[in-house]
């Protein structure tokens, strides 16, 4: 009796909020694509995103000309690079190469946060192709995008106070 309720039950988790091993594999196949990209990255340069509505949607095209903003994946960044130590650049890539300091963003979970926007854009370049990492500090995610693939994914609190050490004493517009 138990063993068909426990084979019922996990008939339900896994149809109806469970995550299909075929996204957990692609989920991993890409990040581990990404990561290794990281890994053998020789550069790095971080950008400031622009803070959440800065830029007032009626008026997008003149603010945007106005501060010279970029737009990398549908968010703005100031387009001065922030110079960052080396130190500093060692630990954000330590960081940003291993896979473990992610996990698969659980889509079917709402954040009370106002949704993704991102503080900063670190990006690693090797020569020939660029990574990018996308870090929203409310909400606790990246977006990590390559020349062939992306991810979208969580990071811990702990790694998030990391990224704050090193990040947050950077911002250059906003207030302190």
């Amino acid at each position: 009796m138990w063993l068909r309720f426990w084979f019922a039950s996990f008939a339900i988790v896994v149809s109806f909020g469970g995550v299909r091993s075929d996204e957990r594999d692609r989920y991993k196949s890409e990040m581990e694509a990404l990561t290794k990209g990281i890994a053998n990255s020789k550069s790095l340069k971080v950008y400031e995103g622009v803070t959440r509505g800065f830029v007032p949607k009626d008026k997008i095209e003149e603010t945007v000309k106005e501060f010279k903003l970029v737009k990398l994946h549908d968010h703005y960044f100031y387009p001065n690079e922030v110079e960052v130590s080396e130190r500093s650049a060692g630990i954000l890539k330590v960081i940003c190469k291993e896979p473990k300091n992610f996990s698969r963003r659980d889509t079917e979970r709402t954040k009370f946060c106002g949704g993704y926007h991102p503080d900063w854009c670190v990006e690693f370049q090797d020569g020939k192709e660029t990574f990018q990492v996308l870090i929203c500090f409310s909400c606790h995610e990246a977006k990590i995008y390559g020349p062939k693939n992306e991810v979208y994914c969580d990071f811990p609190k702990p790694i998030r106070e990391d990224f704050g050490r090193l990040l947050e004493p950077l911002f250059k517009h906003r207030k302190k």
